[in-house]
């Protein structure tokens, strides 16, 4: 695995699960879904947990680049 790779798998990724990650990110080709220039690095909720709009759960998950999620 490259290290790259190393990197992406140590990341805190909250409490989803590894999978979720993955999957996520390659549904959107790791790329930050705002600004589509950097790879992704968070995950972010589409819809707000705050006020119950959003749930945590994977179709509710966006990869965001560590600048666009902050």
């Amino acid at each position: 695995m490259t290290a790259a790779g190393q990197e992406l798998l140590s990341k805190d990724r909250g409490n989803q699960p590894l999978w979720v990650w993955i999957m996520v990110l390659m549904a959107h080709g790791r790329s930050c879904v705002y600004c589509d220039e950097q790879q992704a690095q968070t995950l972010e909720h589409e819809a707000p947990l705050a006020g119950r709009a959003g749930r945590d759960i994977w179709w509710n998950l966006v990869p965001a680049c560590d600048r666009c999620n902050s």
